[in-house]
């Protein structure tokens, strides 16, 4: 009995009860800040959301799209209504920043990312030709590759680019401003 006394009653009893708690403590407050960061993702997904269907954006993807639908060539005049693809060339950027996960960005852009992206192509390779900048847009299509990735990988099937090309245009043309 004396010696379970003067066990916990040893330096190094207390020493280990220490180390035990800090080693608690650490791994709580790992998982606090783990959560923390979901919470500040989501929020930060929320307001990026908040602003794709603003009243502005949603102007600028209709005018986009009536444009793309009269001539997907017309580069000068798509060049005047860039905020779309600026818009995901952001959002890309976060992804590949890791700010946000691609998962999160899929579940809520992956409707317009793919198609945009689509119709969008050869004006991104014509300001990479103009501007002599290979990497105009990077983030955009690198975004699109990541996306489409998860999109194939969820859905397991091949995705029809035409058919997403005509729905978008088909419902942002119906957008209200």
């Amino acid at each position: 009995m004396s010696s379970i006394m003067d066990f916990l009653g040893s330096a190094v009893f207390w020493a280990a009860i220490g180390s035990f708690g800090t080693i608690v403590s650490l791994v709580a407050v790992y998982y606090q800040i783990r959560q923390s960061r979901l919470v500040v993702t989501a929020d930060f997904l929320m307001k990026l959301d908040k602003q794709f269907q603003s009243k502005t954006m949603r102007k600028s993807r209709k005018e986009l799209v009536d444009i793309m639908e009269r001539n997907r060539e017309d580069f000068n005049t798509i060049e005047n209504h860039r905020e779309v693809p600026d818009f995901f060339e952001n959002v890309g950027l976060l992804v590949s920043t890791k700010v946000v996960p691609v998962e999160l960005v899929w579940s809520t852009f992956c409707y317009w990312i793919l198609p945009y992206w689509s119709l969008l192509e050869k004006y991104v390779s014509w300001c990479r030709e103009t501007d002599k900048d290979p990497y105009h847009y990077s983030e955009f299509q690198r975004l699109y590759e990541n996306v489409l990735r998860f999109e194939q990988k969820k859905r397991r099937k091949n995705i029809d680019s035409k058919t997403l090309e005509d729905d978008l245009i088909k419902d942002e043309k119906s957008l209200s401003d």
